[in-house]
């Protein structure tokens, strides 16, 4: 059965970390699914199929044995995550890993710890993104008799 409420996959080898990012994430309404390495969550993804699809991923760029960019880039060559909205965070997030991230997928990279201030301000421009589409889908496939 499908998950219903909405969840975020999270990468941090940082288990104080995970944590926090878990209690933004519930204080958003997001059930958090945490993983300590990249090959940890593509393990669980090849388990769970479409069981479980996440509304984004919050990525760490110093992800231990697979790095939060290749992760990101393995994350978007797969049909079932090509588009599902990728965050990045380090704990220098400098404009070089910003335009690295980018380039591998992600919408941004945030610095550690993420705040709730900064998760809330990318879940709105989601959202925002997300309601523009629906209103767009639904204009050009708009029926008239």
């Amino acid at each position: 059965m499908p998950n219903l409420k909405p969840s975020v996959f999270i990468v941090d080898s940082d288990e104080g970390h995970n944590q926090l990012l878990k209690g933004l994430c519930a204080a958003e309404g997001f059930d958090s699914f945490l993983f300590t390495d990249g090959p940890k969550l593509l393990k669980f993804l090849d388990n769970q199929g479409l069981k479980i699809r996440p509304s984004f991923y919050i990525l760490d760029v110093a992800s231990p044995k697979l790095s939060g960019f290749e992760l990101s880039r393995r994350l978007r060559d797969r049909s079932k995550s090509a588009l599902t909205p990728i965050l990045m965070m380090a704990a220098h997030c400098t404009p070089e890993d910003k335009l690295e991230a980018t380039s591998a997928g992600a919408l941004t990279c945030l610095p550690k710890p993420i705040t709730l201030a900064a998760l809330q301000h990318e879940i709105s421009i989601r959202k925002i993104r997300d309601q523009q589409m629906d209103r767009d889908v639904k204009e050009r496939f708009k029926v008239t008799f």
